[in-house]
């Protein structure tokens, strides 16, 4: 015969804290944020535009520099583009052939932190390439350093990025693809640059036939937007529902002699709760 415990128990379930302030740690990701415009001469390495700089003279495209302007929107001196979001974007050439080649333009800046180690990072921006160019190329990818970044051959980075596109070539010139990808963060990394880290022979390239015949068409140019970068356990998530306190009943059988003699056998009376139970309380029947 046993006798049956009736046991009152309460179910907490706990989650971990969510945080609804994720923080973007790039600044100005759209570019909207500038000096004075000198719409004869908007190329970085500036002050033109605030918490950006270039290597190799990318270019500063804002609608400030008129409708068909070189460095302005959406026509400009090598395509036609409205921005992904507001009145401005960056271009830049991914691959260059006139005076020799290997020939690179970025952009980069300083993180509003460094990245922590072991962190999980989720990075994103929008390209699109610019019509004049003949060359589409899959590799428009981001380095994270923990200094300011040099070029190390010539006219160019020669580095592994962390974050690269695996969404095949970047081929539209209509509208502004995403470019998305996770990674784990070494520790301290400080600054972040955008563009082609790879040297012409390791590039892959597709030939697409262009309309025009701009002096630059043998080369490839893209246009970035809406950069982005944030912890990935830090992306705001939907709130979740609080703790379920709903009291239930959980019939427990347990032995019906209590011998404390010291042979091992019922010393202790005791039983086990069921997984995210809380012992509210017990009552024993004879």
């Amino acid at each position: 015969m046993s006798h049956f415990v009736l046991i009152t128990a309460l179910i907490f379930i706990g989650f971990a804290p969510y945080n609804n302030k994720a923080q973007n740690l790039i600044s100005n990701g759209g570019f909207e944020a500038h000096q004075v415009i000198d719409c004869s001469n908007s190329i970085l390495p500036s002050l033109i535009v605030n918490d950006w700089d270039g290597l190799n003279t990318s270019d500063y495209l804002n609608d400030n520099c008129g409708y068909s302007g070189v460095y302005g929107m959406p026509f400009n001196w090598l395509g036609n583009s409205y921005p992904m979001n507001g009145k401005s974007y960056v271009g830049l050439f991914a691959l260059y052939y006139y005076g020799g080649g290997d020939v690179r333009e970025y952009i980069y800046q300083k993180l509003k932190t460094p990245l922590k180690k072991n962190y999980i990072y989720c990075m994103s921006y929008y390209v699109c390439r610019a019509d004049d160019c003949i060359w589409a190329i899959k590799d428009i990818n981001a380095w994270f350093s923990k200094n300011t970044p040099t070029l190390n051959l010539p006219t160019q980075i020669d580095t592994i990025p962390q974050v690269k596109n695996y969404g095949g070539f970047l081929i539209d010139t209509a509208n502004w693809v995403l470019v998305s990808d996770t990674f784990i963060a070494k520790g301290g990394e400080d600054y972040v640059s955008i563009g082609n880290f790879n040297t012409d022979i390791n590039t892959v390239k597709l030939n697409i036939p262009s309309i025009f015949n701009s002096y630059w068409k043998n080369s490839s140019y893209y246009y970035i937007d809406s950069v982005s970068l944030y912890a990935c356990d830090s992306i705001p998530i939907p709130p979740i529902p609080p703790p379920d306190t709903t009291k239930i009943a959980v019939e427990l059988v347990i032995p019906n002699v209590f011998t404390p003699n010291g042979d091992g056998v019922n010393d202790v009376w005791e039983f086990k709760l069921p997984t995210n139970c809380t012992l509210s309380g017990v009552e024993v029947y004879n």
